[in-house]
């Protein structure tokens, strides 16, 4: 395999091992059956809160590690991978007519970098949502771990070395701490959110952030609190974070998203809300454990605060 489709494998991993903590059942990397053939997938899970009156939300995920932004073409394939996989219903199948095994699919496109405008075009008009990890600083040591893993591997090794072998060798170290800016694979949480109920978001920051947020939920409603205090702007996309209780939280947007966005943040007024993130959890383990959706009420900093920073006169 070349370095690049390494890189992909391993980011796909890291994809998978998200997913999974983030309350998607049943998260897995295999091949799905499509109408005219079969598909290796990154990673695809089922979500595990149930929505009415559309089948099991499947989501089906492709993963890229690349250093440049994702282009068009790659958004383009995936596409024709999504059309293939989600027509492969047939009524003369008695099996496939079964609820348990129809899907209402949904596709993301995760990167470690960002995404061309073009690529955001032809995502937005095809229903693909896209996530980026791009200045999410939290993330780049496990980025960085996997591109100096895969440089550390000989060519001619590489070139010979199977998917499994590669993905075992690198189990062996993903479950030790890094020692990069003091972060680690344990010390990294993420969770899926809906901007103003339209737009999936990976909320991501430090492990226990998540415990946190489920000691602070009020006792009679499902609304928390919570302010915004930086932005991050660059040409293709934009990096919003968050102060929860302490903790800092990011999340990455498209610009042809962010847009819209970044227009409501500069108009309001500071100690107001600006947006809202709705988040579906799940509380406890088990058979104890409770299934909700929490709504994140995002506000700009106290008027007060605001004013005081500004008034603050340079050291």
């Amino acid at each position: 395999m070349k370095d690049y489709q390494a890189r992909g494998y391993l980011f796909e991993y890291e994809i998978w091992r998200f997913l999974k903590a983030s309350g998607y059942v049943g998260v897995t990397t295999s091949k799905l059956r499509g109408r005219g053939a079969d598909h290796q997938i990154d990673a695809y899970g089922t979500l595990s809160i149930p929505t009415p009156f559309v089948y099991p939300i499947r989501l089906i995920c492709e993963a890229k590690c690349y250093t440049n932004p994702i282009e068009l073409k790659h958004i383009r394939s995936f596409v024709g991978v999504m059309k293939d996989i989600s027509e492969n219903y047939f009524v003369g199948s008695n099996r496939l007519r079964n609820t348990p095994f129809r899907f209402t699919e949904a596709g993301c496109f995760f990167s470690s970098s960002s995404f061309t405008s073009d690529a955001q075009d032809y995502a937005w008009a095809h229903n693909i949502f896209l996530v980026s990890f791009n200045n999410i600083r939290i993330i780049e040591p496990v980025v960085k771990n996997i591109r100096d893993f895969v440089k550390n591997i000989p060519e001619e090794r590489l070139d010979n070395m199977s998917r499994r072998r590669l993905l075992n060798r690198y189990k062996k170290i993903a479950s030790k701490p890094l020692n990069i800016n003091s972060n680690s694979y344990e010390k990294v949480s993420l969770a899926i959110g809906i901007i103003d109920g339209a737009y999936p978001i990976s909320l991501i920051g430090h492990y226990g952030w998540l415990d946190i947020l489920f000691e602070n939920i009020p006792q009679t409603g499902d609304i928390v609190e919570i302010t915004k205090t930086r932005r991050v702007d660059s040409e293709l996309d934009t990096t919003i974070f968050l102060n929860m209780f302490g903790y800092e939280i990011g999340f990455s947007l498209p610009k042809l998203i962010a847009i819209k966005l970044i227009e409501r943040i500069d108009k309001t007024m500071p100690g107001d809300k600006v947006f809202d993130v709705d988040m579906p959890v799940l509380i406890g383990h088990d058979s104890n454990t409770m299934r909700r959706f929490l709504k994140l009420e995002i506000s700009l900093p106290d008027k007060a605060e605001f004013l005081k920073s500004l008034t603050k006169k340079p050291n």
